[in-house]
């Protein structure tokens, strides 16, 4: 079974560290790609609104990213996997554009 997976990069940020990153540093970065999310998919990030679909769970989810305090990236992507496989089944999800 093939998976598809889709990846942001951000690298206009980038720093080093010699231990682990810091927590604040993770939740930070990880709020911010869920805003780069979450408007490059049509939602509103001023008022965390998606009018394409205001009960839709993915929304909600990346919106939920945006708010709270959450740098376990390991467990944020089970989470979603989990969400995208209830709701659309395991294997390739058509995808559709919306306009920016």
């Amino acid at each position: 079974m093939e998976r598809h997976h889709t990846v942001v990069f951000d690298w206009s940020q980038t720093q080093i560290y010699s231990q682990e990153v810091p927590l604040s540093q993770r939740c930070q970065e990880i709020a911010d790609v869920a805003k780069t999310i979450f408007l490059a998919i049509g939602g509103d990030v001023d008022t965390g609104i998606y009018q394409y679909d205001p009960d839709h769970e993915c929304p909600k989810f990346i919106w939920n990213l945006v708010n709270h305090n959450n740098g376990d990236a390991r467990a944020i992507h089970l989470q979603f996997y989990q969400m995208a496989h209830r709701l659309f089944g395991e294997g390739y999800i058509p995808s559709k554009t919306l306009p920016l």
